[in-house]
């Protein structure tokens, strides 16, 4: 079926995370997305690095490895991504046009302790998140935590208040999908189950969703850009001061179900 064809990517070509290097592999990939009539328009952009903020020795740009071309231009991915754009579109009706992040994460889980890819709660810097399960084998644990916005960033989950939603993605393209701007989330830690005989892992698709003026204040082209500017770390800084829905509005706003 065609949408296997997104599940079957091994992702193992990615970009090794320089955080973790034995446990995590990211790729990326953008678009622009173009309402004619009812239908959205998807086309594949250049690499992209992102604009971070100073961090000590960080660089001013992240990028990622992009994900292939291959599967970045399969129908299915461009399903996936209109999706999101009319998930997108519930919430703000006359939106006509659209840049879509996707980035793929694949955490590999060894017998000596857990890994997660988010850990700490933290924004993803986007308009709006949608976090898809792709595969989960032989692992246990990976819980997403939703907080409300005034949550500290950086913060280990069991020193907050209890989040808004927990829920944890075992099935394949189930999704957790809200407002990145009015929420913080986290992830617990993954780990492995008994069976030492077969590969752990957990991977993952986050599509970040926003209007062109988002993207285009800090999405650059990666060709552009000195290579002695670009950095693996990424540190989102366009939060832009929005106003705030109550918490009793905040479940509503928060979206699980299947892709497919």
């Amino acid at each position: 079926m065609a949408r296997d064809f997104i599940l079957n990517q091994p992702w193992d070509d990615a970009q090794i995370d320089w955080t973790d290097s034995t446990r995590r592999r990211i790729s990326d990939v953008v678009f622009k997305a173009e309402k004619d009539g009812t239908n959205w328009i998807i086309e594949r952009l250049p690499p992209h690095a992102f604009s971070v903020e100073a961090d000590g020795d960080a660089l001013p740009y992240r990028a990622f490895s992009p994900v292939r071309r291959c599967t970045a231009d399969h129908e299915m991915m461009a399903n996936i991504i209109r999706k999101n754009c009319y998930l997108f579109e519930a919430r703000c009706p006359n939106v006509k046009s659209l840049r879509v992040v996707v980035v793929v994460l694949k955490s590999l889980v060894s017998s000596q302790g857990g890994t997660s890819t988010a850990l700490q709660v933290h924004r993803d810097g986007a308009h709006q998140i949608c976090v898809t399960m792709l595969k989960r084998e032989n692992i246990i644990g990976g819980t997403m935590h939703i907080y409300d916005h005034d949550t500290p960033q950086g913060g280990r989950p069991n020193a907050h208040a209890n989040p808004i939603v927990s829920h944890t993605l075992r099935n394949t393209y189930e999704s957790v999908v809200f407002d990145d701007r009015q929420f913080m989330h986290s992830v617990a830690l993954v780990h492995r189950q008994n069976d030492l005989k077969y590969s752990s892992f957990r991977s993952v698709m986050l599509t970040g969703v926003m209007f062109p003026e988002e993207f285009d204040k800090n999405f650059f082209p990666l060709q552009s850009l000195d290579p002695n500017l670009v950095t693996h770390t990424w540190y989102p800084n366009f939060m832009a001061d929005i106003e705030m829905a109550s918490k009793s509005e905040k479940e509503d706003k928060i979206g699980i179900f299947s892709m497919y």
